[in-house]
């Protein structure tokens, strides 16, 4: 009976004191289904029986764990072992230790004040044994000591790594299975409960990664810059480290282990400053090579390489450094490093350090969390159209995607200035360029060929891509990077991630190269069984306005119907008349108009021209029977965009 499921039922007038109890165990069991179908429904997810019960299982065994003894992972085969059954075997021990009125140490690590003197005095001599063994006295040799001992499994330094790098493992599964993370797991139609906890995290972070679209995730910098902006007193000397050590913390993290085990197999000290040294020296795996000064410790003994002990240790460092990850906060950095020799650290011992710093993280993570809220308001204000839009691909209706699809909207150029810069090379003008620069010309330019076809389309979208990606990290990895240009990244990142889903239903955006910068020519090609051979193409200058055609390629030539805001624009189109004519090859009706405040928005749903009124003009063997070929209907476009960019 949890508070929510309490407060939910008092919404519905539900009054739990007075409730005969059948009716309030059949309403409380509603109420929590309907919670779980909520959590399908919103990720797209067939709300069928099956899956809700799935969802309630895992969320519940889940939860069951997390309360389980912590003695439960010294069980044997619990590498091997499926969540369901370590749950049952949790369940069972809970159930010993309650019946038994013996107090317990839980799975999940966060302490519990009331069991730390019962749990210290029934392990008075865990720092004898760890000193014998050479081992350092910290709580996480502690704790698996203790669970060691309870399971009367001999204590070795080699038992000692085994049990931590299991309940690493444990702990990372409670942070990666959030409800949204389960969900996804179910649409995919994988069973949580049939997996281990090393493979279930594996696969959890795997689909973290795919669900950013292959493209990076700037909001954990962008948080901890934000956070960062708000010392005062911070030197740009001291701003300039912290996000030094950010972010070779995170290159170390990113690296899937192999830094980590390069030092280990080396036999090198696992320590941040070797880590990071590597790093900077680029060495990875056998490669690598430690002559870099006098300080740079080796450990006596030499490798550990292809023993089972170095890899349990480099599984181990490696789910200590993603913690430390995601612990690390400004403040959390600066409490460290003031009272430690944070360099000399290993990945576990910085991670315990972060996660034991006194700070006031709390107050600033919820100002962060107000400013996250700001955006989900943001997104509320939007108007229908752009649901209908987002709606209209198949994509869907998150905070990210709702804010990208309404700047698109609001400033079209807006995300092609950003890729393609705002200068504009006037006549004569020379201009020394670097790599960067000359990707974005050459890409310029092939746009304008790759209208042709649809597979030339998709190889400029992917270049398009990349090239956003660079622009992306070269401004990410700029010393002078706020808070602000992370969220204007994300901002774009989603941009590019849109597009690639319209691209799919030939919905395209053409950077073209105009007299007042780079805009964005929307390109549409529109097939099917009521409308077939449609082509619209609209932009908006800021020196010529607004531009909108939309052309119909018929059984005999093309009718096409191009309208400006812009006076001088549609003067300087039916000047041009005939040579966009010629270079269509084949008889064209055209036709222009001015529009004043041209909509360019109700244009693409058809409001004007072509679009909204030709298919009614043609026999209904025409409508029926013709195919429009492909590489006609982009030879159209092409033609189009490219006179565009001429006369304009």
């Amino acid at each position: 009976m949890t508070v929510q499921a309490n407060l939910a039922l008092l919404k519905k007038g539900i009054q739990i004191d007075t409730e005969p109890m059948a009716q309030l165990i059949e309403r409380l069991k509603q109420t929590e289904n309907e919670y779980y179908e909520n959590l399908l429904r919103a990720q797209g997810v067939d709300e069928e029986s099956a899956n809700v019960a799935l969802l309630q299982e895992t969320t519940q065994t889940i939860s069951d764990l997390k309360y389980a003894p912590a003695y439960v992972i010294g069980m044997p085969g619990i590498r091997t072992a499926s969540i369901s059954e370590v749950g049952e075997s949790g369940r069972d021990m809970r159930g010993a230790f309650e019946r038994a009125n013996e107090r317990y140490e839980t799975l999940m690590t966060a302490p519990r004040a009331d069991l730390g003197d019962s749990i210290q005095k029934a392990f008075r001599n865990v720092d004898d044994i760890l000193t014998d063994l050479g081992l350092e006295r910290t709580e996480t040799n502690r704790r698996a000591v203790r669970i060691l001992g309870y399971n009367q499994t001999e204590i070795t330094p080699e038992t000692i790594a085994e049990m931590k790098s299991v309940d690493e493992e444990v702990q990372r599964a409670f942070r990666n299975m959030t409800p949204a993370m389960v969900v996804e797991m179910i649409r995919r139609g994988i069973n949580p409960l049939d997996m281990n906890f090393s493979g279930l995290n594996e696969l959890a972070e795997k689909i973290g990664k795919e669900l950013n679209a292959g493209r990076e995730d700037y909001r954990g910098f962008g948080e901890f810059l934000w956070k960062l902006e708000k010392h005062d007193a911070i030197t740009k000397e001291e701003r300039a480290s912290y996000i030094g050590i950010y972010r070779l913390i995170h290159q170390v993290e990113s690296s899937d282990g192999a830094v980590i085990g390069a030092l280990i197999n080396q036999g090198a000290d696992v320590t941040m400053r070797n880590l990071m040294m590597a790093v900077r020296t680029g060495h990875h795996a056998g490669e690598m090579d430690y002559i870099v000064d006098d300080s740079f410790g080796e450990r006596a003994g030499g490798g550990m390489e292809h023993s089972i002990t170095g890899q349990i240790e480099t599984a181990y460092q490696h789910n200590c450094m993603k913690d430390v990850a995601d612990a690390l906060t400004p403040d959390r950095l600066s409490a460290v490093m003031e009272q430690e020799d944070w360099e000399n650290m290993t990945p576990e011992q910085l991670k315990e350090a972060l996660q034991g710093a006194e700070t006031e993280d709390d107050r600033l993570d919820m100002a962060y969390a107000g400013e996250r809220l700001k955006e989900l308001a943001e997104s509320a204000k939007a108007s229908r159209d752009i649901y209908s839009v987002l709606q209209k691909y198949d994509i869907p209706n998150t905070v990210s995607n709702i804010l990208a699809m309404e700047e698109m909207i609001k400033n079209r150029n807006g995300m092609f200035r950003k890729i393609f810069g705002e200068g504009v090379k006037e006549p004569g003008e020379e201009v020394t360029v670097n790599d960067l620069e000359k990707i974005r010309q050459e890409l310029l330019e092939e746009f304008g060929e790759a209208v042709s076809s649809p597979a030339e389309m998709a190889e400029a979208q992917e270049k398009l891509g990349e090239l956003a990606e660079n622009v992306m990290r070269t401004m990410i990895e700029s010393d002078e990077v706020t808070s602000l240009d992370v969220r204007e990244m994300r901002m774009l990142s989603a941009q590019l991630s849109l597009h690639d889903l319209m691209a799919r239903e030939e919905q395209y955006s053409v950077p073209v190269l105009v007299q007042d910068g780079v805009v964005n020519v929307s390109l549409k090609i529109v097939r099917g069984a009521d409308k077939k051979g449609i082509v619209d193409v609209m932009m908006e200058s800021g020196l010529r306005g607004k531009i909108a055609a939309t052309f119909q390629a018929k059984a005999h030539g093309i009718k096409g119907f191009v309208a400006s805001e812009n006076p001088e624009t549609e003067k300087l189109l039916k000047e041009h008349a005939d040579e966009l004519t010629a270079a269509l090859g084949e008889e064209a009706e055209m036709s222009y108009a001015g529009i004043r405040d041209l909509d360019l928005d109700q244009f693409s749903s058809g409001v004007f021209g072509i679009n909204a009124k030709t298919q009614t003009e043609e026999t209904d063997a025409e409508t029926e029977d013709y195919q429009v070929q492909t590489t006609r209907l982009y030879h159209i476009a092409e033609t189009f965009i490219r006179q565009l960019r001429e006369v304009l």
